[in-house]
């Protein structure tokens, strides 16, 4: 990242204010990653001069961790979203069906009728087969990747259980 003000590892003097502030950008960079804050930097790099511009080193920092802020921010809305849709689904679920009705598709799914959530697909109980095999399958494969593709997940939840309430 050359040509990013604030950012230099050579040292000019040897000033302890410098060797410090030396000190303090390695370890931002070994904590952040060279190319995650490189990823951030793109957008000040002007092609035709080859230099970043308007860039410091504190500036592209923080915006990493703004970016990163920003992420943590929306997933808590997102899984604030998840826990509402689940409780309303089950709340309704549960009185109609029972503590397991859920689980049985055949007691809650609309049946035969024209779905318009599905497309006009009329609802039969080879539809709803199809339907009930493919949310378990999204649910266990959510499941067995749960840690290392947390975000894909809750999307994927997500547009499960908004699948769901058009099949109600």
């Amino acid at each position: 990242m050359r040509n990013v003000t604030g950012i230099s590892l050579s040292i000019h003097n040897t000033s302890a204010l410098e060797i410090d502030r030396l000190h303090k950008q390695l370890t931002t960079i070994s904590t952040i990653g060279y190319y995650s804050l490189k990823n951030y930097s793109v957008p000040y790099f002007n092609r035709p001069k080859n230099r970043y511009e308007d860039l410091s080193f504190d500036k592209l920092v923080a915006k990493y961790y703004r970016d990163k802020h920003l992420k943590q921010a929306v997933l808590h809305a997102i899984e604030d979203i998840e826990t509402t849709l689940n409780t309303k689904i089950a709340s309704v679920l549960g009185k109609k069906y029972g503590a397991y009705g859920y689980l049985d598709f055949r007691l809650w799914c609309q049946r035969n009728t024209k779905n318009k959530f599905l497309r006009g697909k009329y609802m039969n109980k080879f539809v709803i087969q199809r339907e009930q095999t493919n949310f378990l399958e999204t649910l266990q494969y959510s499941i067995k990747n749960l840690i290392p593709k947390m975000y894909k997940i809750i999307y994927v939840i997500l547009i499960e259980y908004i699948h769901l309430f058009g099949l109600l």
